[in-house]
């Protein structure tokens, strides 16, 4: 396979392609001038990897974050052809060609506006490069009397002190205080938009039927209309409410989700079904509220006009088109389900995806007994000697569920998990978490901190089946001072560590990310399991403190104290409402649907020492293994 590109063909061209992330057309011109530029960006973007300041430079599939295809090498010019790239292809990217999957390269570079010549490579967009171009752009423009903007050549005869007051001044729309306001806006509008866009689909319609309109601490200036309305309750759907507190009238954005104006701090949460019906904003029999449509009897604000997951379920099969066939597929394979098309009356039946039967059974039919089954062959990628199942590694190590283990026992069944997978680490380090970084120390041991965050996350990655992995997107891994061991963001991709966070910190978020990446069936067996735990639990304050609410169950304390924390759920709507340190009211309720906590709290122990982790395994209260009994459930769930 060959590990060179055609980058840019030699030439000149008028191209219709994405110019600011608008079409439109330019005239680019590719000549060996190029070269040394293209170069020089890449060299600069490969040292900054290297300084652990970046990810490290690569292709995408799509213009998509995800797995990358390639890392770039260097530049090369062949006189006939153009500007040549030399990469060194990933596992998927050699799949995706191999395949004939991909057949060609859509390069992202920069022109020079003027005479069209390729400038360099695309910068990484933060608040400098905004302000940069959008003062470019600045210069080409005119006011509305003509006159064209000359800001910049006046700014060079002001005194230092001149040009800060002006930069600080957000009056001036190219002061750079403004375009900082501006970028950060917009990129809180995009994120807010994304996490919007996730709670209006069908499933969290229905479960979640409705928003809190609530105030985050921070405001100076409260809008007299939140001030009114701070605390509402309404329906998800009612467009015209939500309109009404992102007016543009006294600030707002125009749209139905965050922000509801420069620094309101304003925000939403989600309210369960149970509350809703409590309210009155809904019957407990009612169907799921319909998204408002626009004149074209459409779905508005970019609302997808089907729902996949729950829609095609029950569809009829000749109403599909060729279209939907391809996405029916598509979705059923990334979530572990199969489809049988049509069934007696013409449906799409979607089911679990069964276990494949023993070789040489017949669908359907009992596993015979008068012979043992067959052995199944070892999952790709399985280090030699290393257990494919977590049932394997318990029986190698000599456990017996129904009795306490030895620490020699511990220390062999933890080494088992260690490295099942080794592929699993390069694949973390080259492809996932790209960037890490660390701003707690000096210079060195901020280095060092980084590899031992790298290190730490590849340990858990080792253990876990690559089909997994290979779900997981590229994370941003930072580690500042915190008030709080961790947190994980999974809208905007990133994991945050205090200075001081453990092994078990480190899994503990990385398995915040493995969990919500998961295959929907993975979760599902999560929740029903996490639900019948709690069964018969009333919801009320946990002993861990803070505003934490969920079901302080005997199985979630183990020997620690204050570790009621996986019984959690996030619910600010609850926490207004906790009185006298309890509450009765949701006693059949969908918070948490996923064990969020319940899983975190359980593998991170996978972090310690055998002799720590013995502590929990051997921990019985009345009489029982509860805690070893979760732990294992997740672990099987989760990684097998």
């Amino acid at each position: 396979m060959k590990n060179t590109i055609l980058y840019l063909p030699e030439g000149e061209y008028d191209l219709c392609a994405s110019v600011n992330g608008r079409p439109g057309e330019r005239r680019v011109c590719v000549s060996a001038s190029c070269v040394p530029l293209l170069q020089r960006d890449l060299d600069a973007k490969i040292a900054a990897s290297k300084a652990r300041q970046a990810a490290r430079p690569c292709g995408y599939f799509d213009h998509r974050s995800g797995p990358a295809s390639y890392h770039p090498l260097r530049f090369e010019w062949a006189p006939g052809r153009g500007v040549l790239l030399h990469v060194e292809w990933t596992q998927s990217g050699k799949d995706a060609v191999q395949g004939r999957n991909y057949s060609y390269v859509s390069p992202t570079f920069m022109v020079d506006r003027r005479s069209g010549e390729v400038s360099g490579l695309q910068e990484g967009w933060n608040e400098r490069t905004f302000q940069r171009f959008a003062r470019e752009w600045m210069q080409e423009t005119t006011d509305a009397d003509g006159n064209p903007y000359n800001g910049e050549e006046e700014r060079k005869s002001w005194s230092d002190e001149e040009r800060q007051t002006y930069e600080r001044d957000v009056r001036h729309i190219d002061s750079l205080a403004r375009l900082k306001l501006i970028f950060r806006t917009q990129m809180a509008i995009a994120s807010e938009y994304t996490a919007w866009l996730h709670g209006m689909s069908e499933q969290q319609r229905y479960e979640y039927p409705a928003w809190e309109f609530f105030r985050q601490p921070g405001a100076i200036t409260k809008r007299p209309d939140h001030v009114e309305h701070e605390g509402d309750i309404m329906l998800k759907t009612d467009y015209d409410y939500w309109l009404d507190r992102n007016n543009p009238d006294f600030g707002g954005f125009g749209v139905p989700w965050p922000p509801f104006g420069y620094n309101s701090w304003m925000h939403v949460a989600p309210v369960d079904r149970a509350t809703c019906e409590s309210l009155g904003l809904i019957h407990r029999n009612d169907p799921v509220q319909p998204l408002p449509t626009g004149a074209d009897g459409t779905p508005m604000w970019g609302l997808p006009s089907k729902d996949l997951s729950t829609q095609l379920g029950t569809k009829s099969i000749k109403s599909l088109t060729e279209e939907e066939r391809n996405e029916l597929a598509e979705w059923c394979r990334q979530q572990g389900v199969s489809v049988t098309l049509p069934d007696a009356k013409g449906k799409v039946q979607i089911t679990p995806q069964p276990p494949a039967p023993p070789t040489g059974q017949v669908p359907g039919t009992p596993t015979p007994t008068a012979t043992p089954a067959p052995v199944q062959p070892r999952p790709d990628g399985l280090a030699p000697g290393k257990p494919a199942t977590i049932d394997e590694a318990i029986q190698g190590a000599g456990l017996d569920l129904n009795a306490d283990a030895t620490e020699a026992q511990m220390q062999k069944f933890l080494d088992s998990l260690h490295d099942r997978y080794p592929a699993n680490r390069e694949k973390m380090r080259k492809e996932i978490i790209t960037s890490v970084t660390s701003t707690v120390r000096g210079a060195a041991a901020n280095r060092a901190e980084v590899e031992r965050i790298r290190t730490t996350m590849e340990d858990l990655a080792s253990m876990c089946n690559p089909s997994l992995i290979d779900r997981l997107p590229a994370y941003t891994v930072k580690q500042r001072h915190l008030s709080y061991g961790g947190l994980h963001r999974g809208t905007t991709l990133e994991i945050e560590y205090n200075k001081d966070a453990d092994a078990e910190t480190i899994f503990h978020e990385l398995v915040h990310a493995l969990h919500s990446r998961s295959r929907v069936d993975i979760q599902n067996e999560l929740r029903e399991y996490f639900k019948s735990r709690v069964q018969g639990e009333r919801l009320q304050r946990l002993a861990v403190g803070g505003n934490c609410v969920g079901y302080r169950d005997k199985w979630a304390i183990a020997p620690e104290a204050l570790r009621d924390y996986s019984g959690c759920v996030y619910r600010r709507d609850i926490m207004a409402k906790m009185k006298d340190g309890s509450i009765s009211l949701f006693a059949d309720t969908r918070e948490n649907p996923f064990g969020t906590e319940m899983t975190t709290m359980h593998l991170e122990k996978l972090g310690l020492s055998p002799k720590e982790f013995l502590k929990f395994w051997n921990y019985r209260q009345d009489g029982a293994c509860l805690w070893r009994e979760c732990f294992l459930k997740c672990l099987k769930i989760i990684f097998d």
